[in-house]
């Protein structure tokens, strides 16, 4: 009958994960008898479990002082398909921080966009009522494209920061100017210099506010 093997100085989930694999592979008829004695801290004496490439290699070290050649041959394959699958998942979770900054940069460069069709409707609010008709009928394209341009963005999960109860919020909004006020509180808006932007709960732009300040 084949000793217990007893391995010491691995952290508890590491062991534990080595020991039921081992368990299965036992079934399948790739192991002896194999027994993995659990301690609670590791080599280094660091609470931390190993990383999953560390658990890989040590896993390997433990089984192929068993194994007949043939069926080491095919656990170094199963190894090297396990260490592919850690670099994919990797390499994909990398792309997807890529293409999130591509995507939010796309987004707030259309934000400018929306921007400068609000600074002709501010520009030309005043001056409306005494435009010829070629260029009400300008405007209200103008206006066309930028709702569109506002619902495309929404059908992204961004929406324009609004304040509902009239006043500035701390992490929503930039204020670039403070003016005293009779009869309002510290803190009201006055105007939206630039409107902000949020995509859920993170804030991709913030609105910039002229507030009411103190006197």
């Amino acid at each position: 009958m084949t000793k217990p093997s007893k391995i010491f100085g691995v952290s508890f989930f590491a062991a534990r994960e080595i020991f039921c694999l081992g368990k299965h592979l036992k079934r399948a008829g790739f192991l002896p008898s194999l027994e993995i004695t659990l301690l609670e801290t590791n080599p280094l004496g660091s609470p931390r479990p190993c990383r999953l490439e560390s658990r890989i290699h040590l896993l390997y070290c433990i089984m192929t002082s068993y194994f007949s050649t043939e069926k080491r041959r095919l656990f170094e394959k199963l190894i090297t398909f396990q260490q592919r699958i850690i670099a994919l998942e990797a390499d994909l979770l990398e792309e997807k921080r890529e293409a999130s900054k591509k995507e939010e940069k796309m987004f707030l460069e259309l934000c400018v966009v929306l921007d400068s069709f609000e600074n002709i409707f501010n520009a030309m609010a005043e001056k409306e009522e005494t435009l010829d008709k070629g260029t009400r009928r300008m405007l209200k394209s103008f206006r066309a494209v930028y709702r569109k341009l506002i619902r495309l963005l929404e059908a992204h999960g961004i929406k324009q920061i609004e304040f509902p109860n009239g006043k500035s919020e701390i992490g929503l909004c930039k204020i670039v100017e403070t003016r005293p006020e009779a009869g309002r509180e510290a803190g009201e808006i006055i105007a939206i210099v630039r409107n902000g932007y949020q995509s859920r709960e993170q804030v991709l732009r913030s609105a910039e506010l002229i507030t009411v300040g103190e006197e």
